[in-house]
């Protein structure tokens, strides 16, 4: 029998094909990170074992992104609703979207990942989707926006999906940009979001 779950390398990270799960996903922009940071970092976790160091790399990017490093593009209300509505928009038609953050350099979302389509396919069109928009309504000049890379994590069972949603919907409160993460306005913990979300789950 055939194991539906294939791992996939692009690059340097290890990714999961996996039909049927859920999986949390964080892309970033491509200038929240530079390269030399993360050479650094691999450098220092030279002795560290697999796991580990995967588990630390993880850490130091996440905190290093709530920082907020680069041009921060997705601040901008135009770049961020983008972003929104192309995740609404997946949920509508190529995936479950169980909830999703939109962070000044950075995005998570935690969908289930249907047959039809591989997770790979599903950010290749937002990332270029978004891109393209954003370019244009803000009269940018073409180049890279996001970093083709990107992290992906299996959701075991239904405790790590309420520690990851809880993750998700208070990455801004953590990164203190809101004191209450329903106030955030790109979030599935904002209520008019929600609402979208379970409208066109319903509708499915």
């Amino acid at each position: 029998m055939n194991d539906p779950t294939s791992f996939r390398t692009r690059g340097y990270l290890p990714h999961i094909d996996a039909p049927g799960a859920v999986q949390f996903v964080t892309f970033r922009l491509a200038d929240s990170l530079p390269k030399s940071v993360l050479d650094e970092w691999r450098v220092e976790l030279t002795s560290a074992s697999d796991t580990e160091r995967d588990k630390e790399m993880y850490r130091r990017v996440e905190s290093y992104l709530d920082v907020g490093h680069g041009s921060q593009i997705l601040k901008n209300p135009v770049a961020a609703n983008i972003v929104l509505e192309s995740l609404i928009y997946a949920h509508e038609h190529w995936c479950a979207v169980h909830a999703l953050v939109v962070m000044p350099t950075h995005v998570h979302v935690m969908l289930g990942v249907e047959a039809e389509m591989p997770l790979s396919e599903i950010l290749r069109r937002v990332k270029n989707f978004t891109a393209l928009n954003i370019h244009r309504k803000l009269g940018m000049d073409d180049g890279r926006l996001w970093q083709p890379e990107y992290f992906d994590k299996i959701v075991r069972d239904d405790d790590h999906f309420l520690k990851t949603l809880e993750y998700i919907e208070w990455n801004p409160v953590k990164a203190k940009l809101c004191a209450d993460p329903k106030r955030w306005p790109y979030s599935s913990a904002n209520s008019l979001v929600r609402e979208r979300l379970e409208r066109a789950r319903g509708s499915h």
